[in-house]
């Protein structure tokens, strides 16, 4: 959605602080519980690669996609397209 008012120029402050509230509230619910069916999932003797996997790939997103972002708007020059790269890293 965010791409989409982006793209249509029709993008306001409001749409912004709603926007985040709805992710913010979905990522808040779902992170716990995503969480603990780790321990579920994974043999025990495995949990620790399974926690490091995990987290690695949190953290590692939180790298990849502003480098993938920069190198969009760096080969394009369009700020719109951002939100798209963002929504298919999604």
């Amino acid at each position: 959605l965010l791409a989409i008012l982006v793209a249509t120029g029709s993008i306001e402050a409001w749409h912004l602080v709603v926007l985040a509230v709805v992710n913010g509230s979905a990522r808040s619910s779902q992170m716990p519980p995503a969480q603990a069916l780790l321990a579920n999932m994974v043999p025990r003797e495995h949990l620790p690669n399974a926690v490091f996997l995990y987290q690695a790939a949190q953290h590692g997103s939180r790298f990849v996609g502003p480098f993938l972002i920069l190198l969009v708007l760096w080969v394009t020059d369009q700020q719109s397209y951002v939100f798209f790269v963002s929504v298919i890293l999604y």
